[in-house]
């Protein structure tokens, strides 16, 4: 600042006011360098913030498809499942000084003689026992013959297989339980179609089929399903074949 000395004629300056101007400078600039950073770390913050959200969406996408091809999967390959509890109250003839183990399962497991697609009442011409050992981890499975001679209540000596067809799962069940002494609650009961269907969507079965059995086998799956195409090339007699479920369903008729 220029200043005129009336008594010397001369021109003065002054630096006090740069003198008070430039700390102001220097504070300024340390005030606009640490709102910067202030900037630069907001903004690193809301980056690193919106990737998290970027990963928890894709996440909750992908668990959205895996529940979904799951529910689809499982109407595909179960969809045609049909639950029919057993009668509250129905006395399935299991003898109370059985010892009861509920580390173990006893499943009946009924093959009917039935080829409606929607009948599965009938005779089951096969009869199995599954045991669902969970104390020692494994899985049993007995088998017995259709035409074993027993006691069906209200029916007296009859073939084991009649006792479906006479009073249903819970008749069946009575009758295995009271005739093998045995603790059975559940079953699973299916027909022709059902266990096609059942081998169709495990891929089909690889079996060696003989010219005799290949012979009742074309004729069965014909008889069972109308359609000419299920028939087997006789040439491929005596070699391992790969069968669908209308054939594997034959060839176990």
């Amino acid at each position: 600042v220029a200043e005129y000395d009336s008594r010397t004629g001369r021109r003065t300056s002054s630096s006090s006011s740069r003198g008070r101007t430039a700390p102001s400078r220097s504070r300024g600039g340390r005030k606009s360098s640490g709102s910067s950073r202030s900037k630069q770390y907001n903004r690193r913050r809301k980056q690193k913030m919106s990737k998290g959200k970027k990963a928890l969406l894709i996440t909750v996408i992908v668990l959205l498809v895996l529940a979904g091809l799951l529910v689809f999967l499982f109407q595909y390959y179960f969809g045609g499942l049909r639950i029919k509890p057993i009668l509250e109250g129905a006395d399935l003839g299991i003898n109370s000084e059985i010892e009861r183990d509920d580390s173990v399962t006893n499943i009946l497991l009924c093959g009917m003689d039935t080829r409606s697609k929607t009948q599965v009442k009938g005779r089951t011409d096969a009869l199995m026992m599954l045991t669902i050992d969970n104390k020692h981890d494994k899985i049993k499975i007995v088998s017995i013959p259709r035409d074993t001679l027993v006691n069906i209540d209200g029916y007296g000596k009859d073939k084991i297989n009649a006792a479906y067809a006479y009073g249903g799962p819970e008749l069946a069940i009575k009758t295995f339980n009271q005739t093998f002494h045995t603790d059975i609650q559940d079953y699973v009961a299916v027909n022709f179609y059902q266990l096609a269907e059942i081998i169709d969507a495990a891929g089909g079965v690889d079996i060696e089929v003989s010219a005799a059995e290949m012979k009742h086998l074309n004729k069965l799956v014909v008889e069972i399903t109308g359609d000419e195409s299920n028939r087997l090339d006789t040439s491929l007699a005596g070699t391992k074949i790969h069968l669908n479920g209308p054939q594997a369903g034959a060839f176990s008729r």
